[in-house]
């Protein structure tokens, strides 16, 4: 599936929630200005780690993710792009 595809997708998920998975790792934080990129669990998860496990740290977390703000369909479209980077390449 290509990107404007999933943007095609993500359009047509509820705007009710208040985080929305959209890719892995990649979550839609605020339906009009951000999505969060969760570098934290990927890493954990490529580690073969479990994010539910008594070790995972909030702290950490906090500081391991990425919030990418927009405040249109073309910058939307750039920060998707990018975050779907950052979990490929970190």
């Amino acid at each position: 599936m290509n990107v404007h595809q999933e943007i095609s997708k993500i359009r047509a998920l509820q705007p009710d929630y208040c985080a929305n998975e959209i890719y892995p790792f990649v979550n839609l934080i605020n339906w009009n200005s951000a999505i969060d990129v969760d570098l934290y669990s990927r890493d954990r998860e490529l580690a073969g780690l479990s994010n539910t496990s008594p070790d995972w740290d909030v702290d950490q977390w906090l500081e391991e993710r990425i919030t990418l703000k927009f405040s249109n369909k073309e910058e939307f479209k750039r920060v998707y792009r990018l975050a779907r980077l950052l979990t490929r390449i970190h």
